[in-house]
């Protein structure tokens, strides 16, 4: 649950970030990244009708599945979403590239 809220928050703070630079030190390439928080948002949604004391247990249940999945560690996930608060110009193309990866799961259905 923390993920999804840190993930909610770093879109906003990037909405007001004006710097430039690259992504070099990115733990996650971008491209991979897409796929994870899509699956992030999955998890979300999988877990929001459920009370909060099953909510947490579930949620630190699928992101360790999540991070096992992807190949990742929690520490990558939250670094490479601090990294990319700080390049708003990536904001529209990585949400944009997240939001026709969940379509396209969606079309698979």
């Amino acid at each position: 649950m923390k993920e999804f809220w840190i993930s909610i928050i770093v879109s906003l703070s990037l909405l007001s970030c004006q710097s430039n630079g690259n992504l070099k030190n990115l733990p996650i390439p971008k491209e991979k990244l897409v796929t994870v928080i899509s699956d992030a948002y999955i998890v979300e949604a999988a877990i929001q009708n459920y009370t909060q004391d099953i909510k947490d247990s579930l949620s630190d249940y699928y992101y360790s599945q999540l991070y096992e999945i992807h190949g990742i560690t929690k520490e990558d996930y939250q670094k490479s979403l601090e990294i990319v608060k700080q390049y708003p110009e990536v904001l529209d193309s990585l949400y944009q590239n997240i939001a026709d990866h969940l379509d396209k799961l969606e079309d698979l259905k």
